[in-house]
């Protein structure tokens, strides 16, 4: 951990949000609703016989990433689907505006064979078969499967032959993360990486003109936010001061601030136990303090009391309505607080604060193996340079494109914001701590000093909100343009040492993989129990108990057996 701290503080940076969608060239012949799968004529088999060759070397200068190739080269990959993506007239998922950029400038053709919904689950089921294409992304897991499988191919000559100063300097800020797609000292893939550990803290939001007609309080410790709780409750005559679903998102949000680190809120969360060796934090002490408080909180009615039934649209529309002023949640929850200003005023907006602690102590926030799996390639499949080619210009496009003249913010919109998720293996994810203070400081001073072409798309975006108050740009200040900005917070948690990371540092080993969703409903069941009173605090023993007899010992050993002392 030592060494992935060091990697960290040489640099840090931030996130991105976009989307995708369907036909054109390459597309399907049929749909198979079941698996929620299009998938391209059955003729396709494994992609590293189909690829069409091209010719051994590409025109122009040998040693420049940025030549296009004589003769086009063709690449099949397979992709997820993603109702988020927008796709502009005439466009889909096999044929968008990254799909045409990589046609006219590099002469290389990307064939689609198929799109999941439930891409993982698909993306098995090829594994098992060995019906795959010449590059696709995988999971963490999965990565360690092919591996182990002698089915990637060896980048390794590639890699140090095209990849270009940038995607150099993006890998060089993570360089823990690039070990992990090594095997033997050859390198295997190409890790997606993270957009950033200050996009991971949760944070206490609190609505803005509700926190100034209750006098602003100070809100650094447990009790005052209980203050806070009970004066929003009673001033705007609301049911309950938080809501919460069964999933309990709030609650492992939030329990940080007792010093306890059960999930981070939805991936279970691994600690030292103290002699030298690896637990769940659901075995923490610091639980039933936290618990505590909770089932507090429940009986006096500041918790919505049927969370038990309530789903996580439901919790949102609590705040959309207007019943409820403050929440535990994620970065990018700005992008809910939208509806929220629509229906009651800008002023309704609101900020991210620290999450208070019970006892006046540092909070530290836990920090999770968020690489976002490999680009890898077929073991045998031609042109296997291309994978590093293609990330090369999507980095170039996201990240530099605007900032040299290349193209304008507008041009990049469609790549940046749009269609980015629609790239299959061929996409890094890039941190962006400098960015996000560039960005903040540009716009508290009104001086623009941005370095790079994500801080100038975000700079944009914020800035529609602060000139007209376009709600399309407040998701992004809320996160980056103002001191209450959630992201911008984190990069001071950073600063301050704030971060905890994860003794369970790479993939799950399989016995987390076989049992950890059965064993985190033994955890789910027993805190629900306790919270609405229905067993007493003192029985999370019990449940911990029953949780390491259910499965949660042979858990813990594996996770010690991988782990433990690195």
């Amino acid at each position: 951990m030592k060494r992935v701290l060091t990697a960290i503080l040489a640099a840090l940076m931030l996130l991105s949000a976009a989307a995708c969608g369907g036909g054109g060239a390459g597309a399907p012949a049929a749909t198979t609703t079941a698996a929620a799968t299009t998938a391209a004529p059955a003729t396709t088999t494994a992609a590293a016989e189909t690829t069409t060759a091209a010719a051994a070397e590409p025109a122009g200068d040998p040693n420049d990433w940025r030549t296009p190739y004589p003769e086009t080269v063709t690449i099949h990959i397979v992709n997820s689907e993603n109702a988020g993506v927008k796709f502009r007239e005439g466009e889909d998922i096999y044929n968008n505006a990254w799909t045409k950029r990589w046609k006219e400038k590099y002469n290389v053709e990307i064939i689609t064979d198929w799109i999941s919904s439930e891409f993982e689950t698909k993306l098995n089921v090829s594994i098992a078969s060995r019906q795959l294409p010449d590059m696709f992304w995988c999971n963490n897991v999965q990565f360690q499967q092919l591996l182990a499988a002698d089915m990637l191919q060896d980048i390794t000559a590639e890699y140090d032959k095209w990849a270009s100063p940038s995607l150099q300097k993006i890998i060089s800020r993570d360089a823990e993360m690039f070990e992990t797609a090594k095997k033997d000292g050859k390198l295997y893939g190409m890790p997606r990486l993270h957009y950033g550990y200050e996009c991971e803290p949760t944070h206490l939001w609190i609505r803005r003109d509700w926190y100034d007609e209750a006098g602003k309080p100070e809100i650094k410790t447990v009790d005052q936010w209980e203050d806070l709780m009970r004066k929003f409750k009673e001033q705007h005559d609301s049911p309950y001061a938080m809501s919460m679903d069964k999933d309990m998102y709030p609650f492992f949000a939030l329990a940080y601030g007792w010093h306890a680190y059960p999930r981070q809120p939805y991936t279970r969360f691994w600690v030292d136990d103290g002699s030298g060796g690896i637990k769940s934090g659901y075995t923490m002490p610091e639980m039933k303090p936290l618990l505590a408080s909770w089932a507090k909180w429940y009986k006096e009615g500041l918790i919505r009391q049927d969370f038990m039934t309530t789903d996580g649209d439901m919790m949102q529309q609590d705040f959309v309505n207007g019943n409820v002023g403050m929440c535990g949640g994620a970065n990018w929850y700005g992008w809910v607080w939208q509806d929220v200003c629509k229906n009651f005023g800008e002023e309704a907006f609101m900020d991210a604060y620290p999450i208070p602690s019970i006892d006046g102590k540092t909070v530290h926030y836990p920090i999770g193996f968020i690489n976002d799996g490999y680009g890898v390639v077929l073991k045998g499949a031609k042109h296997p340079e291309v994978i590093v080619k293609l990330i090369n210009d999507y980095a170039y496009v996201l990240n530099e494109a605007a900032l040299v003249g290349d193209m304008t913010p507008e041009e990049t919109v469609p790549y940046a914001v749009e269609q980015h998720h629609c790239t299959g293996p061929f996409k890094i994810l890039l941190r962006h701590y400098e960015d996000v203070r560039e960005v903040h400081d540009s716009i508290q001073s009104g001086v623009e000093k941005l370095s790079t072409g994500y801080a100038l798309n975000y700079y944009t975006e914020s800035m529609k909100w602060v000139r007209d108050k376009d709600i399309a740009g407040l998701g992004r200040y809320a996160q980056q343009g103002h001191d209450r900005a959630s992201i911008y917070q984190a990069t001071y948690y950073l600063d301050n040492g704030q971060y905890l990371f994860t003794k369970a540092w790479g993939p799950p080993p399989q016995a987390e993989l076989d049992n950890g969703k059965i064993l985190d409903d033994i955890i789910n069941e027993g805190l629900t129990r306790i919270i609405t009173g229905e067993q007493p605090v003192d029985n999370w023993d019990t449940i911990v108990a029953n949780w390491l007899s259910a499965g949660g010992e042979e858990m813990t050993a594996e996770v010690n057996k991988v782990y433990a002392g690195k």
